[in-house]
C-alpha cells in the first residue's frame, strides 16, 4: 500500500527515493570515514613505530575510541575577537559542502545494490535498487567540480574570521593551493569528459567496459591523482596545515567538536577523491563477475575494493613523503602541470579519434 500511495505522487516518491539515497550514502561515508582514520593510524604506527595505534586495544581499536572521548570532552573555545556565530557555523557548512557530494558520486549505488543482493532472503530488500539517484545527474562532473570550487572560499573564510594572523596566513595559502591546482584538475577532467562523451558518471563508467580510460589517458590519470591529493589537502601537499610553520594553518583556533568536523570533511573529501579516481580511469564497477551466491554484488564489490585501493595509496604517499614548501607546490602547479595538462587535452584529441575508428569506446 506505501509503494501504491507514493506512485500516486511523483514528487513524494522522488523526495523519498532522494532521502533514502541520501542516507545510505551518509552511512557508507561515515563507516568508512572511520575506516580511512583507523587505516592511516595503523600504517602511520608501522612506518614510523608509534606505539599507540598499534598497541592499545585490541589491534590498536582503543586509541582510536580515547582520542574520539577526548576531542568530544574538550572545551569549545571562541577567540574573544571573534563572530561567534560565523565561528561555529563555518566548520558546519565546509563539512556539509563534503558531505553534498555524496549524492552525486554513487555511494548509494554500492550500499543499495548490496543490500537488493538479499532479495532471496526477503523480497522487500528489493526495493532499494530504486533508491539509487546518483545515476539521475546528468551533469554530475560539472556539479562536483562547482562545488569543489566553493572549498577555498570557506577556507578563507574560517581563517580570516578567527581573527588571528596564523590562521589568515593558512588561509591564503590554502587558497592559493587549491586555485592553482584547480586548473590542472579541471582539465584532466576536460579530458575524460572529451573522450567519453558525456558528465553524467554512470555513463562515463559504461564507456569503459572494453577498455578503462586510465590505459587510454595515462597522463590524465596522474594528473588527477596529483591534484586530488593537493584538493584533498593530504601530505605532501597538507601545505595549508602545516604545523611547524603556522601552527596548524586555517584551522589553529577550532577545538572540540568543530575541529573534528573540519578533520572529517578532509577524510570525506579524501575518499570522494578515491572514488572519482576509480569511476574515472579504472572502469567503476566494472570487473570479473563473482561466482554463486555473490554475483549480484559483482558491482559494489569491484568498486569498493577500487576505492578501498586507493585509500590505502592516499596513506602509503602521507607516510612516505615530506611536505613541500609553498614556493614549491605553486611552482609545481604552474610550471609543471599546467603546461602537461595542456598537452593532455591535445593527445586525447588523438586517443578520441582512434578509440571512435577501432570501436574501443
Amino acid at each position: 500500500m506505501v509503494i501504491e500511495f507514493l506512485k500516486s505522487s511523483p514528487l513524494l516518491l522522488e523526495l523519498v527515493r532522494a532521502f533514502i539515497a541520501i542516507l545510505l550514502a551518509l552511512v557508507f561515508v561515515l563507516v568508512n570515514a572511520i575506516i580511512f582514520i583507523y587505516l592511516e593510524r595503523k600504517v602511520w604506527a608501522r612506518v614510523m613505530q608509534r606505539m599507540g595505534p598499534t598497541y592499545v586495544g585490541k589491534w590498536g581499536i582503543l586509541q582510536l575510541i580515547a582520542d574520539l572521548i577526548k576531542v568530544l570532552g574538550k572545551e569549545i573555545i571562541v577567540p574573544a575577537k571573534a563572530n561567534k556565530f560565523a565561528f561555529l557555523s563555518l566548520p558546519i557548512f565546509s563539512t556539509g559542502l563534503a558531505l553534498a557530494l555524496m549524492i552525486v558520486v554513487p555511494f548509494d549505488y554500492i550500499v543499495a545494490y548490496t543490500l537488493a543482493a538479499l532479495e532471496p532472503i526477503y523480497h522487500g530488500f528489493v526495493i532499494f535498487k530504486y533508491t539509487v539517484v546518483s545515476n539521475s545527474f546528468s551533469s554530475g562532473l560539472f556539479l562536483i567540480f562547482a562545488l569543489l570550487t566553493l572549498n577555498p572560499v570557506f577556507i578563507l573564510l574560517i581563517g580570516w574570521i578567527s581573527n588571528n594572523k596564523y590562521t589568515v596566513v593558512g588561509g591564503f595559502r590554502a587558497a592559493a593551493q587549491l586555485l592553482s591546482f584547480e586548473i590542472p584538475l579541471l582539465i584532466s577532467l576536460a579530458s575524460v569528459i572529451i573522450l567519453a562523451g558525456t558528465f553524467n558518471l554512470y555513463e562515463i563508467v559504461e564507456k569503459q567496459s572494453k577498455i578503462w580510460f586510465v590505459f587510454l589517458l595515462p597522463l590524465a590519470f596522474i594528473l588527477f591523482l596529483i591534484t586530488a591529493i593537493a584538493e584533498a589537502e593530504r601530505t605532501p601537499f597538507d601545505i595549508p596545515d602545516a604545523e611547524s610553520e603556522i601552527i596548524a594553518g586555517w584551522n589553529t583556533e577550532y577545538s572540540a567538536t568543530p575541529f573534528m568536523m573540519l578533520i572529517f570533511g578532509m577524510y570525506v573529501r579524501a575518499i570522494i577523491s578515491a572514488a572519482l579516481i576509480s569511476i574515472l580511469f579504472f572502469g567503476g564497477w566494472h570487473g570479473p563477475e563473482l561466482p554463486g551466491f555473490l554475483k549480484p554484488i559483482t558491482g559494489p564489490f569491484w568498486l569498493s575494493v577500487k576505492i578501498y585501493f586507493f585509500m590505502f595509496l592516499l596513506i602509503l604517499i602521507r607516510s612516505a613523503y615530506p611536505r613541500y614548501r609553498i614556493d614549491q607546490l605553486l611552482s609545481i602547479s604552474w610550471t609543471k602541470l599546467l603546461p602537461l595538462s595542456l598537452i593532455n587535452i591535445i593527445l586525447v584529441i588523438f586517443v578520441k579519434y582512434l578509440s571512435i575508428s577501432y570501436g574501443i569506446i
